[in-house]
């Protein structure tokens, strides 16, 4: 395979790269899975295996999209991150700075952004369970930091939503928004979305 750049890749060789797929697949006892080769930043081959959907025994392709779960946490830092390059945002700065109605009970200093980004504020973690990631920032004023920051690794989704309301108050759009421009249009990912509608069902990929 390293005898080979990525769009010289001869037959044999991407046919032995789909059986591996194929296996994969099979050991992890994972539906199906899609995969990219890539060069110079421009996917030049894709390979998929497996199903996207299993009860209808429907084949992975190119086009179908995963949920990625928490792996969007890695966007939604990258987002905060850029606004702190441009000095709209600092790791200093606490919620309240941006977010004037924003309360939690606390026997402990304010958290920070940073805080946020490294799951160190002592924040509950939440529930993916809510439809309304606003109303879950909202009703943290219902419950209590468990820990003085950066004392304690406590993960929290709800955290993860506090910094994306954050990103909606500074910027006056909503934090898919900007995370496509500054983050998803910047590194090439056209086909990425950041909101799940019914609109994208048909080319969800069923777990």
């Amino acid at each position: 395979m390293t005898s080979h750049h990525p769009d010289d890749l001869s037959q044999t060789t991407f046919d032995g790269l789909h059986a591996l797929a194929q296996q994969f697949v099979a050991a992890q006892a994972s539906p199906g899975v899609s995969i990219a080769i890539v060069k110079d930043r421009r996917v030049v081959r894709t390979l998929e295996a497996g199903f996207a959907d299993p009860a209808r025994t429907t084949p992975v392709t190119a086009d179908h999209l995963y949920e990625i779960g928490s792996i969007s946490k890695s966007f939604t830092a990258l987002t905060v991150l850029s606004l702190v390059d441009d000095g709209a945002l600092h790791l200093t700065d606490t919620v309240q700075q941006h977010v004037p109605w924003f309360e939690v009970k606390s026997s402990y200093p304010p958290f920070t952004l940073r805080h946020l980004l490294d799951h160190s504020s002592g924040l509950i973690m939440g529930s993916d369970s809510w439809p309304d990631e606003l109303a879950q920032v909202h009703a943290l004023r219902t419950s209590e930091t468990g820990s003085a920051p950066d004392t304690i690794f406590h993960y929290s989704n709800v955290g993860y939503m506090t910094l994306g309301v954050v990103v909606e108050a500074v910027t006056g759009r909503p934090c898919t928004d900007v995370m496509t421009e500054r983050i998803l249009d910047v590194v090439g990912m056209p086909d990425t979305i950041t909101t799940i509608t019914d609109r994208d069902r048909d080319r969800m990929a069923i777990g």
